[in-house]
């Protein structure tokens, strides 16, 4: 299965721009369009994936990747308007780093500030 959360969590965490909406399922749909279109195994139905996205979202909100955000352009529609903390900035920027993901997959790492800090210390280490 090539789906991976910290994956997932990268794309999460780039949506996350008080300039457009912040909606989970449209961001696990093109990452599932991506691993279709490159003949790799998807991984969990989408509507699973679609729940586990938003999850995901909300779990990135509590430990202080993302917050609520004003929009910045009133005229646009928009919803759910999130931004990257300082925080989830860092996290956001580590896991463009080659085989930053692969990293944060491998070692198993959790939705936890604690161990996300302890991660981006090794990293920089």
């Amino acid at each position: 299965m090539d789906f991976k959360m910290w994956e997932l969590i990268k794309r999460l965490l780039g949506s996350a721009s008080n300039r457009q909406s912040f909606i989970p399922e449209i961001v696990v749909t093109e990452y599932y369009r991506e691993n279709k279109a490159a003949g790799l195994v998807v991984g969990p139905p989408w509507k699973e994936a679609a729940e586990f996205a938003n999850s995901i979202s909300i779990e990135l909100e509590d430990i202080g990747l993302i917050e609520n955000a004003a929009k910045t352009e009133p005229s646009r529609a928009m919803v759910n308007c999130k931004q990257r903390t300082d925080f989830g900035e860092e996290v956001y920027q580590a896991l463009q780093g080659q085989g930053v993901v692969d990293l944060f997959e491998g070692m198993r790492c959790e939705i936890d500030a604690g161990e996300i800090r302890r991660m981006l210390h090794q990293l920089s280490s």
